[in-house]
């Protein structure tokens, strides 16, 4: 089932970005200094500007609400797999910012007073818990967010892992949780945070999944992946695209956008 599928997820998604429809292209968030983005099952479009502030845009491209804190350092990450709990990951001192749907905020949490040191990724779980990586120990842990407890730790050294010095993406999916050992490898890992398995595809940037798939850009190509069967389709990017200055590309709602320069793209 897995290769009818991946041609299935081509066709559905070639009305963006592969070949014969550049001219459809259409920028619905014209803004620059963005540093990255992140998109909720709702639609809505999550911006994070280099200058820290957080703004919230309809699948239209009409802005909703904005955030902005004064007092902590650049934002590293945002998960918007809850659009009622989004998270925000703060580096330098590592802290978690927890929003409403309002881009209120509701709930903090200073990783440091829970005796981590060196968190270089978090993320949400299925089950309202945190996800994070502690660089110092070489573990994958889970945190109760509301009581501030740890509820799993899994060393991963005992795992066959070695430390991880840089991590491109964080998230879990159907469950499992995948990080990206930046330009070496992804690891899936179950809801415990025992590794499953071990993915030898070097991917720099960030990744997005759909079906049995974990799709990443790679030059002038979107790479679709199959995590079940290994197997790997390659679907070039239409050339009036200019895939060069393509930054970042997120999947949902049946749409691919990616960011530019100038602006958001779907």
């Amino acid at each position: 089932m897995a290769r009818p599928l991946i041609i299935f997820l081509l066709f559905f998604y070639s009305n963006t970005l592969f070949s014969g429809n550049g001219d459809s292209l259409t920028l619905i968030i014209p803004t620059e200094q963005i540093a990255f983005f992140t998109v909720d099952y709702h639609g809505n479009i999550y911006v994070v500007k280099k200058s820290n502030e957080v703004s919230c845009y309809t699948k239209k491209g009409e802005l909703k609400f904005s955030y902005r804190s004064q007092h902590r350092n650049r934002i590293r990450s945002m998960d918007a797999s809850n659009p009622l709990k989004l998270l925000l990951f703060y580096e330098g001192v590592p802290e978690a910012v927890f929003l409403d749907n309002y881009l209120t905020e509701t709930n903090s949490l200073k990783f440091m007073e829970l005796g981590f040191q060196e968190v270089s990724a978090i993320c949400m779980s299925s089950d309202n818990k945190l996800w994070l990586y502690d660089a110092l120990e070489n573990s994958i842990c889970k945190i109760d967010p509301d009581n501030r407890k740890v509820v799993s730790r899994n060393r991963l050294t005992l795992q066959g892992i070695d430390p991880i010095s840089e991590i491109s993406d964080f998230k879990e999916y159907r469950n499992n949780l995948y990080l990206n050992n930046t330009g070496k490898e992804v690891v899936e890992f179950d809801f415990l945070g025992n590794k499953r398995k071990r993915f030898s595809i070097p991917i720099s940037g960030n990744v997005s999944f759909t079906g049995d798939s974990l799709i990443f850009l790679r030059n002038d190509s979107v790479i679709f992946y199959n995590f079940v069967d290994y197997s790997i389709y390659k679907k070039p990017i239409d050339t009036k695209v200019h895939s060069e200055n393509i930054k970042k590309i997120v999947l949902s709602n049946g749409k691919i956008y990616f960011l530019k320069n100038n602006g958001i793209y779907y």
